[in-house]
């Protein structure tokens, strides 16, 4: 799956799960460096790279998630990788993983948030 088409698929489950979804990626006023989606919902706002195989962050995506997380605000890389779907940060290698069928818009919200909270932890 390319990542146009990835990002396609996760908007359509997030707004499935009445998230508001914020769409940067391609966007003529996209500023560089910032994450391809903002996901808004009663019980998650965070702030989500896409990419797909081992396609790496730029040097400023990955200035952005950092400078993002050290003010409080979730930010991570969504990675689709064969059949896996991972939560994780640029350089860091404990990642949270799902299969992508498994992955659905009654589980989406859940399946970021756990990542987040997994990522939090791991980092701290």
């Amino acid at each position: 799956m390319r990542e146009t088409a990835f990002q396609r698929w996760i908007i359509h489950l997030y707004k499935r799960c009445n998230s508001v979804v914020l769409n940067l990626h391609g966007h003529s006023m996209q500023a560089e460096g910032w994450p391809d989606l903002y996901v808004a919902h009663k019980t998650l706002e965070c702030w989500i790279e896409l990419k797909v195989a081992s396609n790496p962050c730029s040097n400023v995506q990955e200035v952005r998630i950092k400078d993002l997380r050290e003010r409080g605000v979730n930010a991570c890389v969504m990675r689709l990788r064969g059949e896996q779907i991972s939560i994780e940060l640029p350089h860091f290698e404990a990642k949270w993983y799902c299969e992508k069928e498994q992955l659905t818009a009654a589980n989406i919200v859940q399946y970021t948030t756990d990542g987040l909270r997994f990522l939090h932890d791991a980092h701290s």
